[in-house]
């Protein structure tokens, strides 16, 4: 049975929304033994089923690979990479003549935070950027082989940037799988992967991202919907009004006469008002 990650009060917003993370400041409390990488269950505060997702002691707590409306499924990675392929596929990526060379998985995009897959001419290359999509490797691997098939040329494990530095399980970067094919397109492989090592396969500044991220998100999570902005827009302009009032309104305050500046700006825009429906009596008159 999954340990469950249940949220505050008013912190199911976002996931609600289908928003794939979990900050840990939303945590109200963890039941169940639960490690790195572990796959968890997240519940509001009273209980309701939010989705499923890994567990990493981190800013970023939970990522969120099932919602609450979708069902547990055994062959998640194979469905979700499968999906990603046909995409890549319809767009043309996966026959194009001009180039070889796309990005697979791209994380929260494929609906597989934490995952990045790059294909080179039939070579790819995994970063793992969770904890628990590293635990799920050979799973993944699996997925692979079974949707690329006789395309797949090899599986190359890139990952020891992109996990946590406190992380000590992790191998050293290499191949998970190998189809003897195309020796010389390995070697284009390496070349290219040790290229891009120091652009975007660099992930030294990884928490530093990830805090950005983090207020980022709580600030969309926290952003009225409709009918609050509604309601805000309207005490807002009551308060406005009371301010004026009082004088203490920025656009009047310190004015001699705020009521007198009041005036002027009616006055404006009766003018304006005045004018338009002239021009307007004008262009109906010239027709």
């Amino acid at each position: 049975m999954e340990a469950i990650i249940r949220l505050k009060p008013g912190k199911d917003k976002s996931i609600v929304r289908n928003h794939p993370w979990i900050f840990s400041g939303a945590i109200k409390s963890i039941e169940g033994p639960v490690q790195e990488g572990s796959f968890v269950e997240v519940v509001a505060n009273k209980g309701r089923h939010l989705g499923y997702g890994h567990y990493q002691d981190g800013s970023i707590a939970v990522r969120v690979l099932l919602f609450e409306h979708e069902e547990l499924q055994d062959n998640l990675y194979e469905a979700r990479i499968a999906s990603a392929w046909n995409l890549r596929k319809s767009l043309g990526l996966t026959d194009d003549a001009s180039t070889n060379i796309f990005r697979l998985i791209h994380a929260e995009g494929d609906f597989l935070p934490g995952l990045i897959i790059d294909h080179y001419n039939g070579h790819l290359v995994i970063q793992c950027h969770s904890i628990g999509m590293y635990m799920d490797i050979e799973k993944i691997k699996s997925a692979l082989i079974t949707v690329i098939g006789d395309r797949l040329k090899s599986i190359y494990l890139k990952s020891s940037s992109t996990l946590p530095k406190n992380f000590n399980d992790y191998d050293d970067d290499g191949k998970l799988d190998r189809h003897e094919k195309d020796h010389d397109d390995e070697e284009k492989l390496h070349k290219t992967v040790d290229r891009d090592s120091d652009g975007d396969h660099d992930m030294d500044d990884h928490d530093a991202e990830e805090k950005d991220d983090e207020d980022k998100e709580e600030a969309w999570a926290n952003e009225p919907d409709e009918d609050e902005r509604s309601v805000h827009y309207q005490m807002n302009k009551l308060q406005g009004g009371m301010n004026r009032r009082k004088g203490t309104h920025p656009k009047v305050a310190g004015a001699d006469n705020p009521m007198q500046r009041v005036k002027e700006g009616e006055d404006l825009r009766a003018t304006i008002k005045a004018q338009l429906q002239k021009a307007l009596a004008e262009t109906k008159g010239a027709k």
